[in-house]
This record gives C-alpha cells, sequence and structure tokens, in this order.
C-alpha cells in the first residue's frame, strides 16, 4: 500500500503529466469545496432570514400588545396593577430561567475534570443566558415606557421629592414635639 501511494506521488511530482493531472484534480477539488461553502451559506443564510422575520414579528407584536396594555391601563388602576403583575411573572420567569442555566453548569462543573471543559461549559452558560439578560432589559425598558406613558414623565421624581418633604416635615414634627417634652 505504502508503495503505490510513494508511486503516485512521484508520479504527481517528478512527472510533467502528473503536475497538469494533479493541477486538474486540485481544481476539481477546490471547485466542489466552494460548491459545497457556497450552498451552505446559502442555506443557512436562508433559514436565518426566515428566523429572523419570525423573530421580528414576536419583537412587533409584543410591543403592540405592551403599548395596548399600557393604553388600557391608563383608565384603571385595576389594570394598573395587572400591569405591575405581568412584569413581576415574566421578570421571575427570566430570571430563574437564568438561575436553572447556572445552576446546572454549576451541577456540570463540579462533576466534570479538566480545565478546558470547565471553561467550555461557562462559555455555553454565557451563550444560553445571554438572550435571557436581554430580555429582561427589554422587559425593564418597556415597564419604564408604560410607566412613563400612564403616569407622565417625571412622575417618579415628584414621589421622591414628595417623600421627601413629607421625611423633613416628620422629623420637624419630631424635634418639636421633643422639645416640648423636655421643657415640661
Amino acid at each position: 500500500m505504502e508503495n503505490i501511494i510513494t508511486q503516485i506521488e512521484e508520479f504527481l511530482l517528478k512527472n510533467a503529466w502528473g503536475v497538469i493531472i494533479a493541477g486538474i484534480i486540485a481544481s476539481m477539488l477546490g471547485t466542489f469545496i466552494c460548491f459545497i461553502f457556497r450552498k451552505t451559506v446559502e442555506h443557512f443564510s436562508k433559514k436565518y432570514k426566515i428566523r429572523k422575520t419570525k423573530q421580528r414579528t414576536i419583537t412587533y407584536a409584543l410591543s403592540f400588545y405592551r403599548g395596548a396594555i399600557a393604553e388600557y391601563s391608563k383608565y384603571s388602576s385595576y389594570r394598573q396593577v395587572l400591569l405591575v403583575g405581568d412584569f413581576l411573572i415574566e421578570s421571575i420567569f427570566e430570571g430563574l430561567k437564568i438561575l436553572i442555566y447556572i445552576a446546572i453548569t454549576c451541577l456540570f462543573v463540579c462533576i466534570s475534570d479538566g480545565l478546558l471543559l470547565h471553561m467550555t461549559l461557562i462559555a455555553i452558560c454565557s451563550f444560553m443566558i445571554s438572550p435571557h439578560f436581554s430580555n429582561l432589559k427589554e422587559l425593564k425598558q418597556s415597564y419604564k415606557l408604560t410607566f412613563d406613558h400612564i403616569f407622565g414623565k417625571g412622575f417618579t421624581e415628584r414621589c421622591i421629592d414628595g417623600a421627601m418633604e413629607t421625611l423633613k416635615k416628620a422629623q420637624d414634627d419630631n424635634k418639636d414635639n421633643g422639645n416640648k417634652t423636655d421643657s415640661k
């Protein structure tokens, strides 16, 4: 077997016809590899476009849903409570997904041996957790926009300012009551 391989090698490298045949074979092989690569890229790009279109549709539907909830919640305190409940449930659900991925990764890291395997598991976990962090950010942003739409911009600052004034007033009242009891 080795003798046949060495004879083919000598023919391809030392004979003029061998060099021509090797060039033709290399060209055909390169063309075939390029064809396979191009078809693979086309397949995945088509699949990615479908997935991207589907994801955009879901995003638009979710945005419409949140906007409709915000508009309906503007006039009813009961619906505002439901809006907050919806936000809390979705936040807890996303947070639990993140915690489950971390717990499973920690379990596999404890079971496995080898630094390379540990790093691979952590990298996979990071890729799986990343979309959930993005969902949490989007959820927080949509809740903030909804909150601003319902109560108006600056509502939180007005609440904080009112709470600070009430606290200062309560402290002043306590000081005045403390001085009156001390003088008696």
